[in-house]
């Protein structure tokens, strides 16, 4: 309101010669404003006084200026808000007009829409939604698409369909897609019913998810490829298809010119914190991208893994993108590589030779997304630090691949299955074809009454420096080591 205050304040300031003129909008209620008399808001209705004198036409060019730009209500638009109308078309026209903030009616206030709604070109809009609802009655059509815009902010509402699907769409029924896009916000909102991801960031820069609920998704919650300086913050994740995070980079050149637009190279910079995930195929999965950091968040109830980083040969054939600069740090994983119930249907852990072999997975798949079928490429400057592992039908930590992998402070209890009907082999953490490892104070713990531990962890062609782990419950050993000749004692130096 200030702004409003101060923008009048000008306007009158360069008129401030004789007479005055008067120009009028409906906006939300408010309080009355005084500034110098320049502007007065009572009841919802706003009138500026522009003194000075000025021509027929001049005035007509500010007031119209004023009224195309004050805030405004989906109503003048044409909605109707009643759940029966079609309100498509009217909000189409709202949030691709020259209103900067748009607001909807709250309380009971249900927009229905039938088809996509594209928002192109847009450099600044806020829909402000807190109470009011709005469902895509065609779960064949996508809802929200914004392409080529800048500065969009979204704050509240229930978003999602009519109806919550049974299977995947054809991959482009997003509630929210966010294509060659920047800075975006989208805060506090409530997506429930996808066929496809909940919101798809795709070739877009600075963009945060923050303090918002996704759930019944059949593919992702929040998914992003090629695109930087993305943040999933403080959000709730229920029932999610596939991963209930990602941010991808495929590696394909040709695909990411937009991201070369934006200065870089490679999907960079990624911040998930503090988010709550309940029952996910995979809890945050990232393919090819740097600087990704995945901080104090917890996952309860995922299918395969809990937190993946990896490389991958086959999913995206010619792609040329190595994932380095990797934090993994301080997240609770619970009942991860296990048989979890996703939108009322049983989903069983067959990938542990892929994402699925541990709760955490640091790994570069080859030929048919599988460990040791060719894959060259190598991750690198991976930190895992601090997170606590409580029950997994599989590994507690894989890792294979890795350049500089540091592994610290990570406590895991109750990981693996019986052998062979769950678990591969039972070992808790398993470490293949590392260099510059540096692992130390890690505990593995068996407190079932029938130990399931094999060994508490197994090195394979492994380079760097051990110190003391805790490791309590276990049928074989504690330990397997194999071609770690260079494997050097931490506190020997």
């Amino acid at each position: 309101m200030k702004k409003l205050v101060y923008f009048f304040a000008l306007c009158t300031c360069f008129y401030s010669t004789f007479g005055y003129g008067k120009l009028s909008a409906d906006l939300p209620a408010m309080k009355t404003y005084r500034k110098n008399k320049v502007l007065v808001g009572n009841g919802g209705k706003i009138e500026i006084l522009l003194r000075g004198s000025f021509t027929q036409n001049s005035r007509k060019l500010v007031k119209n200026k004023f009224l195309d730009e004050a805030p405004k209500f989906l109503e003048q638009f044409g909605a109707k808000g009643d759940g029966k109308t079609d309100d498509t078309q009217a909000i189409s026209k709202a949030l691709n007009s020259s209103s900067p903030v748009i607001y909807a009616r709250k309380g009971k206030s249900y927009y229905k829409i039938s088809s996509k709604i594209i928002i192109s070109g847009v450099k600044k809009k806020k829909l402000i939604a807190t109470g009011a609802t709005f469902l895509n009655s065609d779960l064949t059509k996508a809802t929200f698409l914004f392409q080529d815009c800048t500065n969009i902010n979204i704050y509240g509402g229930k978003y999602g369909y009519v109806n919550m699907p049974t299977d995947n769409g054809d991959g482009s029924q997003h509630v929210f897609q966010f294509d060659n896009c920047q800075d975006i916000s989208v805060n506090g909102i409530h997506i429930k019913n996808s066929p496809e991801m909940g919101i798809a960031i795709t070739n877009s820069n600075r963009v945060t998810i923050r303090n918002s609920r996704i759930e019944h998704t059949f593919r992702d919650g929040t998914y992003s490829h090629y695109s930087a300086n993305v943040n999933y913050l403080y959000n709730t994740y229920i029932n999610i298809k596939d991963d209930a995070m990602s941010f991808h980079d495929y590696g394909l050149d040709e695909q990411k010119k937009q991201l070369l637009k934006y200065g870089y190279k490679q999907a960079t910079n990624l911040l998930a914190k503090g988010n709550v995930v309940q029952n996910s195929y995979q809890g945050f999965g990232s393919i090819g991208s740097v600087n990704v950091s995945v901080l104090n968040n917890k996952f309860n109830n995922v299918v395969i893994a809990g937190v993946s980083i990896f490389n991958a040969q086959e999913m995206y054939p010619g792609g040329n993108a190595s994932a380095k600069r990797c934090l993994v740090q301080n997240n609770i994983i619970t009942n991860a590589c296990s048989t979890v119930i996703i939108n009322g249907k049983s989903y069983k852990n067959n990938g542990q030779a892929s994402t699925g072999r541990a709760a955490i997975c640091i790994i570069s798949l080859g030929a048919k997304n599988q460990l040791n079928q060719g894959e060259t490429k190598r991750l690198s400057a991976i930190k895992v630090i601090g997170n606590t592992i409580i029950g997994s039908g599989a590994n507690g930590f894989f890792a294979n691949l890795v350049d500089n992998l540091y592994f610290a402070k990570n406590g895991f209890t109750n990981c693996s299955g019986a052998v062979p009907e769950q678990s591969l082999n039972g070992d808790v953490i398993e470490v293949w074809n590392c260099t510059g490892l540096w692992a130390d104070a890690n505990s593995i713990i068996d407190t079932r009454k029938k130990v399931l531990h094999q060994h508490g962890y197994a090195f394979n062609n492994v380079s760097g420096q051990m110190g003391s782990w805790r490791v309590k419950g276990v049928l074989r050993g504690e330990k397997v080591l194999v071609s770690t000749q260079s494997l050097q004692s931490i506190h020997n130096h």
